[in-house]
């Protein structure tokens, strides 16, 4: 791998918010950030991403000499460090773009087959038949928009690896659409309920998928996932996730509660939903 030549630890750069993974560091056209075992791996499917055109994600330029990656750097606005979503994030067109964004990043990274025995951050395994490496964390802290504030680009991959396209789509739905209970949804800037069985539908056509058969559960099921892995690495590193565990569990209930109404709006427009 390349190596890029970069400033001391004290000049890195401008510390970036987010990178729940680790320090995060911006240097002129480049971002730096803390690598581990995964590194290589993601490093892979950024590179193979870039070889079959998708221009949705950063570039690999390389590790500095203290083994910080370097990616290039995407320029646009980002949601991290905003008290809330900004308004553009939860914009009808930008829940468009995200979909679509996330269809063209999918059929890219269909032909993509890691290296055998790669490591990834949820661990070493390969490939399964049906599956693909997914972004996993498709989110609106997540995504990068142009001074307009239309979404174009995805970052923070390290928590890429081995998953499906509904796995990844359902993550993403409840995040992007506002899958939230509504104390979660005002933390996320919600002042107002959002119209949470037609935004579904809107993000379920954008993305093209038509087996839309338990999807509502799969997203249940996926955030019953995040929660898990949460507590898990709780008890390793002693960091507090109680508020937002339970933030996330009053998530699963409240969708539960309104799963017959999120089920009809994917095939029709007509609906209602539980308080």
């Amino acid at each position: 791998m390349a190596t890029t030549q970069c400033r001391s630890n004290t000049q890195r750069g401008q510390r970036l918010v987010g990178g729940w993974g680790g320090a995060v560091y911006r240097h002129g056209g480049t971002v730096r950030r803390e690598s581990g075992p995964w590194t290589p791996a993601v490093h892979e499917l950024l590179k193979h991403l870039e070889s079959v055109g998708f221009d949705g994600a950063p570039r690999v330029l390389g590790t500095d000499e203290d083994g910080f990656e370097v990616l290039s750097f995407i320029e646009g606005q980002t949601c991290g460090g905003v008290a809330g979503w900004p308004c553009w994030g939860r914009s009808e067109s930008n829940l468009v773009r995200t979909a679509r964004l996330m269809r063209r990043f999918h059929d890219a990274v269909e032909s993509f087959r890691p290296t055998p025995g790669m490591e990834w951050r949820s661990g070493c395994r390969d490939l399964l038949p049906g599956e693909i490496i997914g972004h996993n964390d498709v989110s609106l802290a997540n995504v990068v928009a142009d001074s307009a504030g239309r979404v174009h680009s995805l970052i923070d991959w390290d928590q890429a690896g081995p998953t499906t396209r509904r796995q990844d789509l359902a993550y993403a739905a409840w995040q992007v659409v506002g899958l939230h209970a509504p104390a979660h949804a005002a933390h996320r800037g919600w002042t107002s309920r959002p119209d949470i069985a037609r935004r579904l539908s809107e993000f379920l056509d954008a993305y093209g998928l038509t087996d839309r058969d338990g999807f509502v559960d799969e997203i249940c099921e996926r955030i019953a996932r995040s929660v898990r892995e949460m507590i898990s690495a709780s008890q390793r590193t002693g960091a507090p996730v109680a508020d937002f565990v339970a933030l996330l569990e009053a998530d699963i209930e409240f969708i539960r509660s309104n799963r017959a109404a999120l089920e009809r709006a994917i095939a029709a427009p007509e609906w209602s939903y539980a308080t």
